[in-house]
């Protein structure tokens, strides 16, 4: 199970202004919609999926649903708003409608992050366009599916732990006056010392102030 996160610690990152797109993920179409302020993050990839050039409008659910398939639309829209309201996350197969190249089938991946109280703060996916996987392995259609939503999940996990380090870093470079690298370390001596896992270790510093070990 992810952590869940909060935006308490370094949110001057987050979303429109920075694409910070990641070494595995710079080509996913990934978004983020902070829900306190009603403001949405595209990457690069998310914006051509749509037919968008990059910056070229202003994110939002409104452009997203606009660009759904009129069968999709509807579930789509009342999938988010589940996601906003109790945090329940989803994953289905939908397709996009562009002037560009028409019809595309895309899994959509979102899941929320919720803060403190429990409630939903912040909600996170991707899409992963799968129509040239439709259109060469129709008879083994679901097998592929499959696979590729796994990948898909992995990319997206690995950034959300890359993020996690970072943001933890950040912490304690602050807090003892070190060097990025001396952070680092610090990080890596309490996940060896603790026999958890990087990532929980910086989850649980930047939710509780508290470094294990």
């Amino acid at each position: 199970m992810r952590p869940e996160r909060t935006l308490c610690v370094q949110t001057s990152r987050r979303p429109a202004e920075d694409a910070r797109p990641t070494p595995d993920a710079a080509d996913l179409a990934r978004f983020e919609w902070e829900l306190t302020r009603d403001r949405w993050w595209w990457s690069d990839g998310m914006y051509a999926a749509h037919g968008f050039t990059a910056r070229g409008v202003e994110p939002s659910l409104e452009h997203l649903l606009n660009h759904q398939h009129p069968k999709d639309r509807d579930r789509t829209k009342e999938a988010f708003a589940r996601v906003r309201r109790d945090g329940r996350p989803f994953v289905f197969e939908h397709r996009i409608l562009t002037e560009a190249t028409g019809v595309r089938t895309m899994i959509l991946s979102v899941s929320a992050h919720l803060g403190p109280d429990r409630q939903p703060r912040l909600v996170s996916g991707a899409l992963l366009d799968v129509s040239e996987a439709r259109r060469l392995h129709h008879a083994a259609e679901q097998d592929s599916i499959a696979g590729l939503q796994a990948e898909l999940m992995r990319l997206s996990a690995a950034a959300d732990s890359r993020e996690l380090i970072g943001q933890a870093t950040g912490v304690l470079m602050e807090r003892h006056k070190v060097t990025a690298n001396e952070a680092a370390a610090l990080l890596r001596r309490a996940s060896q010392t603790a026999g958890r896992k990087l990532p929980d270790v910086a989850s649980e510093l930047l939710y509780t102030g508290k470094l294990v070990g």
